[in-house]
């Protein structure tokens, strides 16, 4: 996948998304001052979907963009090394695995951490050489997408992890307004001058990561850095 490819996807499944947004907000136009703040609670759980499903699908995109380059670990940003590399890592602390050099010596637990360590470092050239292959699994939105989960996740594919850091304000009241309403925590109506405030927080998000990537998978963020 090019970086072209990767934008052309974004900006599709972002336009209609926000497309989304504005037929349903069109339609509250001529609802009483009531009803309109009882139609925008719901509206606001969608602003929210829409930037929880964004980031998820524009992450993956971007991880789709870095496999596709057929890249080995000591290629990439550490990062991005360490997370293609999740299973020799957790071998690497699995207390379970002992070496067969000792096995009469079953309990020692700190020498069969120095045993799996010194594989590590016999085997390290071998190991940076395997192709970078990220799972799917590297993004996770945990459900409710706060300012540290998406920098989290920003972090685990070497991007600036404080890219948003201008939005994070607004991006927690929207996350705890839709907590509120989603899980009937309170009744209270929402004011229009609010709904645009977390509405146009949603947006600013999907269309700022989406340059990000853009810019990201242009430059080559994801190779090493010398």
């Amino acid at each position: 996948m090019t970086s072209d490819e990767l934008h052309a996807e974004l900006e599709n499944d972002r336009s209609w998304r926000e497309g989304e947004l504005r037929f349903l907000q069109n339609r509250c136009k001529d609802l009483s001052e009531e009803d309109k703040e009882k139609y925008l609670r719901a509206l606001v759980l969608m602003a929210y979907a829409h930037v929880e499903g964004f980031t998820k699908f524009a992450l993956l995109g971007y991880v789709r963009c870095i496999n596709a380059n057929g890249l080995n670990c000591a290629d990439v940003e550490a990062s991005i090394a360490a997370a293609s590399l999740r299973e020799v890592f957790f071998a690497l602390q699995n207390p379970e695995k002992k070496s067969t050099l000792f096995s009469d010596a079953p309990d020692d637990s700190a020498l069969h951490r120095l045993a799996r360590e010194r594989e590590f470092v016999l085997r390290s050239f071998d190991i940076l050489a395997k192709p970078v292959n990220l799972p799917d699994s590297v993004v996770n939105t945990e459900s409710n997408l706060w300012p540290i989960v998406l920098r989290k996740n920003l972090f685990r594919l070497g991007l600036p992890h404080e890219r948003f850091a201008h939005l994070e304000s607004n991006l927690s009241m929207l996350v705890n307004t839709r907590n509120e309403i989603g899980h009937g925590a309170t009744p209270k109506p929402i004011k229009w001058t609010l709904y645009e405030k977390l509405r146009d927080t949603s947006i600013k998000v999907m269309r700022d990561l989406q340059s990000t990537l853009f810019t990201a998978s242009n430059l080559q963020w994801y190779r090493k850095r010398n």
